[in-house]
This record gives structure tokens, sequence and C-alpha cells, in this order.
């Protein structure tokens, strides 16, 4: 009887430690007649004082718009900046992207500080980040700057993402 008693929280610890994964997701307004796609849950590797989510989102109505877009959480706010606050490392190619920064999206949870940035990009550089090896970043915030990398798995889930949407 002690065994099982025992066995019930390690199953719990188990079971908690499963790593997340990306999730593409999709929803349709018909009033509005818009159609978004999500690559969410895109989380990078761990790094040294927060975490990265490096997602997507697919927006079309009359046009479409692509955008990538930053979840920062750690302990300590970034406070993201405007403008050029994203830079990206694809193949040893240097990418610097624009943004509005995080002001309306930072907001304090359960699990901390987190902030939110997203950043118009081209099918172009989605294509480029599709076809990566190696893809690292760097993410400004006001004071100080977050580093970060895209892993195989990060970038298989930038494929799916990049395929959901040309089948539309």
């Amino acid at each position: 009887m002690k065994k099982i008693v025992f066995l019930g929280p390690v199953l719990l610890f188990l079971f908690s430690c499963v790593a997340i994964q990306p999730i593409i997701k999709e929803d349709y307004d018909k009033v509005t007649n818009l159609k978004r796609i999500y690559l969410i849950q895109n989380l990078c590797p761990q790094n040294k004082s927060g975490s990265i989510e490096f997602n997507m989102v697919y927006h079309l109505r009359y046009a479409s718009q692509l955008w990538i877009s930053i979840k920062y959480f750690s302990d300590n706010w970034l406070y993201i900046t405007a403008e050029k606050s994203l830079v990206l490392l694809i193949d040893g190619e240097k990418i610097e992207l624009s943004g509005e920064g995080s002001f309306n999206r930072r907001h304090v949870d359960s699990y901390g500080i987190n902030e939110t940035a997203r950043y118009l990009i081209s099918k172009e550089l989605l294509d480029k980040l599709s076809r990566a090896y190696k893809i690292e970043g760097k993410l400004f915030g006001m004071d100080y700057y977050e580093t970060f990398y895209l892993d195989e798995n990060n970038i298989k889930a930038i494929r799916k993402f990049k395929t959901k949407i040309e089948n539309i």
C-alpha cells in the first residue's frame, strides 16, 4: 500500500515535466471575414534570465499580414522597445526587425512577468526562417537585451506553420 501512495506524487511530478509543444491553431470570424492562423507555445531553449516564445500569426482578410510574435517571460521587466528591437541571425545573415514594442502588452501573472512584441514580416522572410539551419536572436529592451536561439523543434514548427498558410 505504501508503494501506491508513493507512486502518485512521483507520477504527478513526471507528467508535469512534459515539455510544452508548439501548437498551430486557426480561427475564422464570419462577421468580419477574418481568418487567423497562429503558431503558439514555440518555446525556445531556456536562457539565463528569461524565456522566449518565437510565435507567428497570419491574418487573412482583404490582404494578408504575417507577424512574428515574441513573448518574453522573466522575473524582471525587459521593456521591449519600439522600432528596431529584434535582430535575427539566420544562417549568418543579419536581419533587423522593427515593431511596436511591448508598451500595451506587458502583464504580471502567477508565473511572473510577460511581455509580447510583434513584428510584421514578409513571406520571403518566412521562407528564410523555414529553410534555416541555425537561427539566433537578440531582443532589445530599454536597459538590457535577451539573446536566444531556435532549436530543431522550433524550426520544424515554423515549417509546419508555413505549410499551413500555403494551403489556404
